[in-house]
């Protein structure tokens, strides 16, 4: 379950997604629970009105000691990944508290978070989360669902697609619901994957549930672990989770009558895709 904290950051960024362009053009980032096998982590989407800094902090109740930075350029960024510094990550044990923010570039190509390359303030606040990222020994699991553009993936039949997911181990990116309190709901549809990073992948949803969407809707993608049948058993098969966050990512979707330009998901970054099989980047289907 989601704690209220957690809560909070998914209904601000569930509202300012579904306020379109307009308000999405602000500075901002978003990034969840994921498990990383050296200590790189994936910032889901980022936009910057001009060139700045990613940066991954350590936890001090707020954004402390950098553990790492990368410059980045304007515009929009989908699948940013980063890695965080190696002295630190091989004292995490199991998990870490860490945030991520975005930081101005005062222009001599050198970061100086406390001087003027500072933090970049975002409505009312500063352009930054705080995730939990744990350690697994053989891989990395994480979900790129939501669009870095701010815009609703546009659909017209029972099926969606998640832009980029990783597992650490074969399992499934299963498809949910998401309940009022932006919690994950009912499971209307599931894919199973290897162990990999895979790309644009498509999960067929039940039609019923489908047809019992609203016109807008959002859903839950998130990982799950296999619990060794090779089949998927919602009771049997658990999410995978970090210091009791799902590994997961909520996305908005829009009905379309199947005439109209479909919305495509932003294409990754490609530092994102480190060690991708080849046959995983082909859409993936399970009914």
């Amino acid at each position: 379950m989601l704690d209220a904290n957690r809560l909070l950051v998914l209904a601000v960024v569930c509202l300012v997604a579904s306020a379109g362009l307009a308000t999405a053009h602000g500075n901002h980032l978003s990034v969840d629970a994921q498990l990383s096998e050296d200590g790189t982590v994936v910032v889901e989407n980022l936009f910057l009105q001009e060139g700045g800094y990613l940066a991954i902090h350590a936890d001090d109740d707020s954004p402390g000691a950098v553990l790492a930075h990368k410059q980045l350029g304007s515009g929009f960024t989908s699948a940013v990944a980063i890695t965080i510094d190696e002295e630190f990550w091989s004292e995490v044990d199991d998990t870490a508290t860490v945030w991520a923010t975005l930081h101005r570039d005062d222009g001599d190509n050198e970061f100086e978070p406390d001087g003027d390359d500072e933090i970049f303030r975002s409505f009312g606040g500063f352009a930054g989360s705080e995730f939990t990222v744990g350690k697994h020994s053989e891989g990395r699991a994480y979900v790129v669902a939501a669009s870095a553009y701010g815009v609703r993936q546009q659909v017209d039949g029972p099926a969606v697609t998640v832009a980029n997911v990783s597992l650490a181990e074969p399992g499934y990116v299963v498809v949910r619901t998401v309940d009022r309190d932006y919690s994950p709901g009912e499971v209307i549809g599931r894919a199973r994957l290897d162990a990999g990073t895979h790309r644009n992948v498509t999960v067929e949803i039940d039609e019923s549930a489908y047809e019992s969407l609203d016109e807008r809707f959002r859903l839950y993608a998130m990982v799950y672990a296999d619990d060794g049948d090779g089949e998927f058993d919602p009771e049997a098969d658990s999410p995978v989770t970090v210091g009791g966050e799902p590994v997961g990512s909520l996305f908005d979707l829009q009905k379309t009558d199947g005439d109209d330009d479909l919305v495509n998901t932003p294409t990754t970054t490609e530092d994102s895709l480190v060690n991708t099989p080849t046959e995983n980047e082909t859409t993936t289907t399970d009914s």
